[in-house]
């Protein structure tokens, strides 16, 4: 969990799995923080970054494509956005 003022832009690294391509971060509460940008890397993780937009809490997640029948690797995350003075 991260904690930010209005206007901050946050880096989400998503590590690589052991097989495919990490997806997209999905935003919780898309009126708390944007997705501005969002890189598949070469290492097959991703790099994300995030505007917060408004004061609140937005769950993160991510996982992996294409999809098997074991157990699916998930990342979460939580950020909570203050006013602009904190």
């Amino acid at each position: 969990m991260v904690t930010v003022p209005v206007g901050a832009r946050i880096v989400v690294m998503v590590p690589r799995w052991g097989w495919g391509d990490a997806t997209d971060v999905r935003i919780g509460n898309s009126t708390v923080l944007s997705d501005q940008c969002s890189v598949l890397l070469a290492n097959h993780g991703r790099r994300a970054i995030l505007v917060a937009l408004g004061p609140g809490r937005s769950g993160l997640e991510a996982t992996v494509t294409p999809a098997s029948d074991a157990a699916m690797p998930a990342w979460l995350g939580t950020v909570v956005v203050t006013g602009a003075n904190g």
